[in-house]
């Protein structure tokens, strides 16, 4: 195994708890740079919710977001999208909703919402720097959905709605927990070991070169397909048992120790 490839999960994982990149962490890019590594980073947020991450870190390499649903350069120019069949997304947002949760839907070009002035809403409107726009009244639905998301400070309500949704369109969509109050929903195939399989393709680098590092239950599709997978110290149980490594929280420079001890040395140097 030798890799080339290094795509990290953003929030969780290469983000620490106050949304910061930390020092270490941009070292041990720059060292997996150094070695002949391509970075990049896949996430459930929008692209303009990345802009940030390209800026600060000089990203080159297409990014992937909405957990895969769309492959963007770093221009945030699109290279592919994935969208929902529509009456199926109609049919998921009748069940996020009917459980209680807000309603948020992502399209190609566009972020909607149920609830404008929402907790939530503000609070993503100041991670991302965007306006999102209302969701049409009266059963109008939009077209080329990427993703619909359905979010809840209730986690144990955001879980039975995952539940619910995946009993009902198990074959129709990709649902899983980005976050312990967010539910994605994505097209069957737009997980992110899809965006992962995506991003390596298009640099032209083979799986077996790939090297993942997440925290969230939304990042074990990418454990499954890359080489060497890492999880986060704060993940979940499960999450950790479904990566070969475990690496120290993302409080505690988790993702630059899971670089210096395991990236590294199967890209060919030691630390």
């Amino acid at each position: 195994m030798s890799i080339r490839m290094l795509i990290s999960d953003v929030d969780g994982t290469l983000l620490r708890p106050d949304k910061s990149v930390s020092a270490g962490s941009r070292a041990a890019i720059n060292k997996a740079r150094s070695c002949g590594v391509r970075f990049t980073v896949i996430s459930g947020r929008p692209p303009l919710g990345l802009q940030f991450l390209v800026d600060a870190l000089e990203l080159t390499e297409p990014i992937a977001a909405l957990n895969g649903a769309m492959i963007v350069w770093p221009n945030l120019s699109l290279l592919q999208a994935t969208t929902i069949e529509p009456v199926v997304a109609a049919e998921v947002a009748k069940i996020i909703q009917q459980h209680g949760l807000e309603l948020w839907l992502y399209t190609i070009n566009n972020w909607l919402v149920s609830d404008l002035q929402s907790p939530r809403v503000r609070h993503e409107v100041a991670v991302v720097h965007h306006e999102p726009s209302l969701i049409p009244a009266g059963g109008v639905f939009p077209h080329s959905i990427t993703k619909v998301l359905g979010v809840s400070d209730d986690h144990p309500l955001v879980q039975r709605c995952e539940k619910a949704v995946l009993e009902k369109f198990s074959h129709q969509v990709a649902a899983s927990r980005s976050q312990p109050h967010y539910l994605d929903v994505t097209a069957p195939e737009a997980d992110k070991g899809f965006g992962a399989s995506s991003l390596a393709r298009i640099v032209g680098i083979g799986l077996e070169s790939v090297a993942v590092i997440g925290d969230g239950p939304n990042d074990i599709p990418m454990f499954q397909k890359a080489a060497l997978s890492v999880a986060m110290g704060n993940a979940d149980e499960a999450v950790r048992r479904a990566a070969q490594y475990t690496t120290d929280t993302n409080l505690d420079d988790g993702f630059a120790r899971g670089v210096d001890r395991f990236v590294l040395p199967a890209a060919g140097r030691r630390i």
